[in-house]
């Protein structure tokens, strides 16, 4: 029971972690696109959000190969 309340825990702290970094990434991107008057979508924020997240892992995947 111990395994799955630590499993349990890690998932939530991951889902969390990448909720706060959606959110930051959706705001900023808000504020930008209100800065130049066009039109905004989470849709957007959210594949450039997801972008950023792929290729963050290559490259600390990349880094850590070295």
């Amino acid at each position: 029971m111990k395994v799955w309340q630590k499993f349990l825990g890690v998932l939530l702290f991951l889902i969390v972690q990448y909720f706060i970094s959606w959110a930051f990434t959706a705001g900023t991107l808000w504020c930008i696109f209100a800065l130049l008057d066009k039109p905004f979508s989470l849709k957007v924020a959210t594949g450039i959000w997801l972008a950023a997240v792929l290729i963050q892992s290559v490259i600390r995947g990349t880094i850590k190969g070295k």
